[in-house]
């Protein structure tokens, strides 16, 4: 796990780390996503980046959020089902 974000004490996002599932090796992101609280987690669309190009996950609420680290920005406000290059 690289990061984790969450707005209020229910909803929250996981950015991590696994690897490519491509003919590539390397690192891909994976995102989960909980709306109780962290006792139950499921999968969630990844910003379309590989790290290192982003290490951070913040929310700003439900809808708003933004994935950065020093070689991209992105934000979504959709809750994270889609993201878009900033």
């Amino acid at each position: 796990m690289l990061d984790l974000s969450f707005v209020g004490a229910e909803d929250g996002w996981a950015l991590g780390v696994v690897p490519c599932r491509s003919a590539t090796s390397g690192s891909c992101t994976a995102m989960r996503r909980t709306t109780d609280g962290g006792r139950h987690w499921r999968p969630a669309p990844a910003p379309p980046v590989n790290v290192p190009d982003i290490e951070h996950l913040r929310f700003a609420t439900a809808r708003i959020g933004y994935a950065f680290g020093p070689g991209a920005l992105l934000m979504t406000t959709d809750g994270g089902a889609h993201w878009t290059r900033q």
